[in-house]
């Protein structure tokens, strides 16, 4: 038997020796959690906003936090409160991730400009989810 045909007879019998899961098995049953309301909230997109003195291409970038609320009585103005603080944590955290990631600082970097924009991007969903709870 030549050498470069024996790695794959070897490899043939190692698979006829694996047992094969049969066709009417059926698939383990999983229950996933219902889903939880949440607000996504986006520090700055990815986009192409200019280019250097020299002529390199400027790119600003994202990173999103998921807020959870399902936990809070959007009705009463304690849950209302927790949320925006939510969404500023979470908008704290995108921009840190960024500046971690690309730590030159330009407008769309600097912190209180990114939270600022991420917490705005975020309003719309903010506005609905208490509008739901009323």
């Amino acid at each position: 038997m030549p050498r470069k045909i024996l790695p794959v007879s070897i490899v043939a019998a190692l698979a006829a020796m694996v047992p094969f899961t049969p066709a009417n098995a059926t698939p383990a049953t999983t229950h996933a959690a219902p889903a939880q309301p949440a607000i996504t909230v986006r520090a700055p997109n990815a986009r192409r906003t200019g280019t250097t003195y020299s002529g390199i291409p400027v790119f600003t970038y994202t990173a999103s936090s998921v807020v959870h609320y399902g936990d809070l009585n959007l009705a009463s103005l304690a849950g209302r409160d927790a949320l925006h603080s939510r969404v500023r944590v979470a908008a704290t955290s995108a921009c840190g991730r960024l500046d971690h990631a690309y730590p030159v600082q330009t407008e769309y970097t600097s912190d209180y400009k990114c939270i600022n924009r991420a917490v705005a991007g975020a309003k719309t969903q903010v506005r609905a989810a208490i509008a739901a709870a009323a």
